[in-house]
Formats: C-alpha cells, structure tokens, sequence
C-alpha cells in the first residue's frame, strides 16, 4: 500500500514577513555543514521569529538535512526555546528547594495575588488563567 508523506505540507507559513522568512534562510545557511549548529540556529532563529513552531522546525530539519525529531527535541528539552508565541516581557520565579525555603510562594502572591501557579521541568513557576479571565 502506498502512502503519501504530508510532512512538507503541514504547518502553515504561521504570520510571519517575507523579510523573517529571508533572515531564516540567511541563518540557517551561515551555519549549514557545521556541526553542533542546531542550538545556534535556533537560538538565532527565535529571535527573529519569537517562538520556533512547527513549520520552523520543519524548515531547520530539511535545510540542516536533520530528522525532524532531533530538532523537535532540542527544541522542547530546553527551557529557553519555545513552540508558541510569548509575550514581551515574562516573568519567572524559581521553585527550586532553595527558592522555595526563602519565600519563592510569597514572591508569586506579591506579583500576582491570588493567582494559580505550577512548578514547569525547568523549576520555574507558570501562572494559570482563572475563570473569567481572558486569554
């Protein structure tokens, strides 16, 4: 039975410019044939986009001649790249043992009072939408 791959095909073009599309290229031909390059390239590739989502990835693992896991896993095994969009400014408190013994709960409730948190993978603190907030 034959089956058609629709990798390439997934993934939109997402909002971004022709002009960020031209610097991904320029990224990620400084680096191509270098190894250990994929960080570098996405590192500089957030920056340009905000966010690396799926037909970014898509993009970094054809053009390096990568597997489309390798990139996907670099990309969520490490706390400074993201799949989707993030706001300007972030705010992030620790949750670690260490932060935890010296007040890292009241520092949240000070910041955000009454709000919900969890611990992420990275040890940080991620606010949760309440009922009947927007977002």
């Amino acid at each position: 039975m034959d089956h058609e791959c629709i990798c390439a095909k997934q993934g939109g073009v997402d909002d971004f410019t022709g002009e960020q599309w031209q610097l991904i290229d320029e990224v990620i031909q400084k680096f191509r044939n270098k190894p250990g390059a994929l960080i570098p390239v996405l590192e500089e590739i957030q920056g340009i986009t905000g966010y690396l989502p799926e037909s970014v990835q898509r993009k970094v693992a054809s053009d390096l001649n990568l597997p489309l896991s390798q990139v996907y896993g670099v990309t969520t095994f490490y706390s400074f790249f993201t799949m989707k969009p993030r706001g300007k400014h972030q705010i992030r408190v620790c949750l670690g043992t260490a932060c935890h013994v010296r007040g890292a709960k009241r520092n949240m409730e000070h910041l955000m009072p009454g709000s919900m948190w969890s611990r992420t993978s990275d040890g940080c603190g991620r606010r949760h939408a309440q009922a009947g907030e927007g977002g």
